[in-house]
């Protein structure tokens, strides 16, 4: 049976990596409006759709399609693009610490894992509802509700910024997960 420690040691590690893969794509976004930016255009055709598909041009089925203007206006900061970055990654971290990091810590710990109750993270699942059934905008029953992560009043987009990356990481209270549910 995996000790509480080691339990520990992964979901510290999912959380750096997790917001670190965020923080390169969100970086690429700039590359690619500078790429963009300065994309050849032909009097013909001065907003040319780009195409995504796998594999060489041609040879494969496109899976989505913008035209470069409609690309850089998503990819902007704080843009939708980015917005949906968020919102995914926000979703994408509840869902490891309820599907698998809460389970396996109960267990190390020998109590049922609803015992094992994390405030930050209860946030999160209020914030995912509102981002999977709201429509990404904070409701007082949701968002509304956050005990720790007092980021959006009702009404608001639910849009991630550093700011908010950074105060997760110090509200994970990881001395109380190692000392247990039952510890004062």
């Amino acid at each position: 049976m995996e000790t509480v420690g080691e339990v520990l040691e992964e979901p510290g590690q999912f959380v750096n990596d997790s917001l670190a893969s965020h923080a390169l794509a969100v970086a690429g976004l700039l590359q690619l409006s500078n790429s963009l930016s300065s994309s050849p255009r032909s009097a013909e055709n001065p907003d040319p759709t780009i195409w995504f598909a796998p594999g060489k041009p041609n040879e494969s089925v496109p899976f989505a399609r913008m035209t470069i203007s409609e690309a850089l206006r998503r990819i902007v900061l704080d843009g939708p693009v980015q917005r949906q970055l968020g919102q995914q990654w926000l979703v994408f971290m509840y869902a490891a610490w309820e599907h698998e990091y809460r389970h396996r810590l109960a267990r190390a710990h020998g109590v049922d894992h609803d015992s094992v109750i994390v405030p930050v993270f209860g946030d999160f699942r209020l914030l995912r509802h509102d981002i999977l059934h709201c429509h990404g905008i904070a409701t007082s029953e949701h968002a509304g509700a956050c005990e720790v992560l007092r980021w959006f009043s009702v009404g608001d987009v639910i849009q991630l910024k550093a700011d908010h990356y950074a105060e997760f990481v110090v509200s994970i209270p990881w001395a109380k997960m190692l000392a247990g549910p039952d510890a004062r």
